[in-house]
């Protein structure tokens, strides 16, 4: 870009080992215009499925992405080929327009998305409509494995196969024990692999279909919805005379979404490498963080996204990437003393606004989908924590407690997942009901994530809403994990790293040329 600054990061990919190379402005100094940064990035059998990356400076991120796939050579699981089917918003409103509402005073909400777009293209079956559709090319008796990446900045979309069930193997990367699905579910940020059986040339005849299947995609829990289509293509469909099963595509066609969808039921395949959860008895604490609405300061009509009260700002917060600071001694240290001895909320250190954890602890993190103190109501939130993966302990309704918390565990998540993307439901209270409103300290759902601190982890990791406009408003906390092994983690850098507007080469590529063959800066 030549007028905007930037950042790439690898969503999903742990970089536990290449903290500075995380893509977010925590991270690094953002990219100037006409300038590079070279990411040096190691995958580990963690790493394995589908990723994507992303911008992560304000809501770049609805447009500036791709995917990333990184390969098993030998995964848990057969197919004959696969195909990568990545979901994004498309709006009629600039970038620039839509992050001063949000950040207006009044305050300007975006709206839901003008379209649902599928490896880049829209498709509504409407009158007029002229572009075609994505089309999925398929042939007869194959197994298929479908990537399927959430890489919207909005809206939690349903998407369905018309004629068709799959079988749920993968969500953000962990292979699961297979699960059959007719109608798949996913918030921004989050990837599921699904395989997908082929019909015969016979069955094609019987279906009267002339192959040619539509793929459905429907926005949940936001109002007014997102609908749009793609197209399942065997060889005897004529993607020019095939036409959508209906020509109104504001009609709901797929179920509508229910609290939690299936993520009770899912389990980790016994082959899939990662390593077991630890037992309650390993817990070391729990950390609770209440995510709220509120207005930016009494009287304003500015409105803002509160973590126990703590609203992260990206221009003012990290005015110089916060890694940086603590590599330089520009700041104070993240303490874990002051965390563990803040009384109104153990593990934050209110001085350096993070939560700190040392190696070798197990945390519970809590978060709890409390009402708006505008609308005293709630929506979904799609949970992105940075670094490694965290298991998915459990979710439930309403407020959290011990016993609401042991009820969903007898009831599922018998074996939780290890991800790295988690939905908050909001039920009750939901905003899709004018009239199903929530006392102040009431709360629609949580979501409990256990995460391990392992050596490799030492840094700065944010834990953000995915939708986007939800971080632009403050939606974002930052973890602390053994900051006083960062020195280690950012030994042979390229001296560039420390500086913004200049060209970055990786530790790897810095190391091979030779510190005296390096000019800086150059382009």
């Amino acid at each position: 870009m030549t007028d905007h600054n930037t950042t790439v990061h690898y969503h999903g990919l742990s970089q536990k080992m290449t903290p500075y190379a995380d893509g977010t402005v925590i991270s690094q100094w953002p990219i100037a215009p006409g300038k590079w940064f070279e990411y040096q990035i190691k995958p580990t059998q963690e790493d394995v499925g589908s990723r994507y990356y992303h911008a992560h400076v304000g809501l770049q991120a609805m447009s500036a992405s791709g995917p990333l796939i990184i390969e098993d050579d030998n995964p848990p699981f057969e197919f004959d080929e696969e195909r990568t089917v990545m979901i994004a918003d498309w709006y009629n409103k600039t970038e620039d327009v839509m992050t001063k509402g949000l950040l207006a005073n009044p305050f300007v909400w975006l709206g839901s998305a003008n379209h649902v777009v599928v490896n880049g293209k829209a498709y509504t079956g409407e009158a007029g409509w002229t572009d075609p559709p994505h089309v999925i090319d398929v042939d007869y008796g194959k197994t298929y494995l479908l990537r399927w990446i959430g890489a919207q900045g909005t809206m939690y979309y349903s998407v369905a196969i018309l004629g068709h069930n799959q079988r749920l193997v993968e969500a953000d990367g962990t292979y699961l024990r297979p699960l059959g699905v007719q109608t798949l579910e996913f918030g921004a940020g989050q990837r599921y692999g699904t395989l997908l059986k082929t019909k015969s040339a016979a069955d094609i005849d019987r279906d009267k279909k002339n192959g040619c299947y539509w793929v459905r995609l429907e926005a949940q829990w936001r109002k007014p919805s997102t609908h749009g289509w793609a197209l399942l293509r065997y060889p005897s469909c004529k993607v020019t005379t095939a036409r959508p099963p209906t020509v109104n595509n504001s009609e709901t066609l797929l179920p509508v979404a229910n609290f939690g969808w299936v993520q009770s039921e899912l389990a980790v395949h016994p082959k899939s490498n990662i390593r077991a959860m630890p037992s309650d008895a390993e817990v070391t604490r729990r950390q609770i963080i209440s995510i709220q609405q509120d207005h930016t300061f009494p009287g304003s009509l500015g409105d803002v996204w509160r973590q126990n009260h703590y609203v992260y700002n990206e221009e003012t917060t990290t005015r110089v990437p916060y890694l940086i600071q603590l590599y330089l001694n520009m700041t104070e240290k993240p303490s874990y003393t002051r965390a563990m001895n803040n009384s109104s909320a153990t593990g934050w250190d209110e001085l350096s606004k993070t939560y700190v954890a040392k190696q070798g602890e197990v945390l519970d993190i809590v978060l709890i989908n409390r009402p708006s103190l505008l609308s005293r109501q709630v929506e979904i939130h799609p949970m992105h924590f940075h670094s490694s993966k965290a298991w998915h302990l459990a979710s439930g309704h309403g407020n959290f407690s011990d016993k609401a918390l042991a009820a969903a565990r007898r009831s599922g998540y018998k074996n939780p997942v290890p991800r790295d993307t988690f939905n908050i439901w909001p039920e009750p209270g939901s905003s899709l009901n004018a009239t199903d409103i929530l006392p102040t300290g009431g709360a629609g759902g949580w979501t409990v994530l256990r995460y391990e601190v392992t050596a490799e982890e030492s840094g700065v990791w944010p834990l953000h809403c995915h939708i986007l406009a939800h971080q632009v408003m403050g939606m974002s906390s930052t973890f602390a994990f053994d900051v006083d092994g960062l020195a280690s983690r950012m030994d042979g850098h390229d001296p560039n790293y420390l500086i913004y507007g200049k060209n970055v080469m990786s530790p790897l590529s810095f190391k091979e040329l030779g510190v005296n063959n390096v000019t800086a800066g150059a382009s």
